[in-house]
């Protein structure tokens, strides 16, 4: 006789871990662009965005699909204004 147990799966880290890694990937992309370090006014984590300069945004989103296991990293999406 066989049994099937089906047992949850965890697909992401805990926001407090993800949090983190999400926020490097955003100061990583902050120390590669002089310009948006410079005018730096916030960095917002939970959407994703960077304000610099004169109401500039930069926008992050996911990359990869979601799948099982933790959540693909942060990549640079758009910015409102040049970044260079």
């Amino acid at each position: 006789m066989l049994f099937s147990v089906a047992l949850p799966v965890q697909s992401a880290l805990p926001p407090r871990y993800q949090n983190v890694i999400d926020l490097e990937a955003m100061t990583k992309f902050i120390k590669q662009h002089p310009k948006v370090a410079s005018s730096l006014e916030a960095i917002n984590v939970r959407n994703a965005t960077v304000r610099f300069g004169s109401d500039c945004k930069v926008m992050f989103k996911r990359e990869g699909p979601i799948v099982i296991g933790p959540a693909g990293p942060l990549v640079f999406k758009e910015s409102s204004c040049p970044i260079d």
